[in-house]
């Protein structure tokens, strides 16, 4: 179970670092994020991701795990189906048209399968 934590430690820690380079080279509101915009954006982003490793990925990887899964294609399967949930049922960035739903489904779906990747990488790495 420890093993376990700093996977999921390490693999929140790489989302962090690449959103914040991500998130820096932004703009907000016509402005570039710089450092605050880009700690604000990736600090949400972590948390975000962080409660759905928790709820989704967690149950899922013991799932997998126990059904002996274990390649890299289920993770990334895994990973790519709770953005389009979310942004189906929830509407996280607002009621917009069915492309644009699309489209952040697809940028959701995308970090989602880049996390699960990770975490199958680390997850790998310490157990393996």
């Amino acid at each position: 179970m420890l093993k376990l934590l700093q996977s999921l430690i390490f693999t929140l820690s790489v989302v962090f670092v690449v959103i914040f380079i991500l998130g820096y080279q932004t703009k907000i509101a016509h402005s570039p994020a710089g450092w605050d915009g880009a700690l604000l954006i990736s600090s949400t982003a972590t948390i975000i991701i962080g409660i759905t490793l928790l709820v989704f990925g967690l149950p899922l990887h013991l799932t997998l795990k126990h059904l002996n899964k274990v390649k890299l294609s289920y993770y990334l399967l895994a990973g790519a189906l709770p953005g389009f949930i979310i942004v189906f049922l929830f509407k996280p960035l607002g009621h917009d048209a069915f492309a644009t739903l699309l489209l952040q489904g697809t940028a959701f779906s995308i970090i989602g399968a880049f996390t699960a990747g990770l975490f199958w990488f680390f997850n790998r790495k310490l157990n393996g």
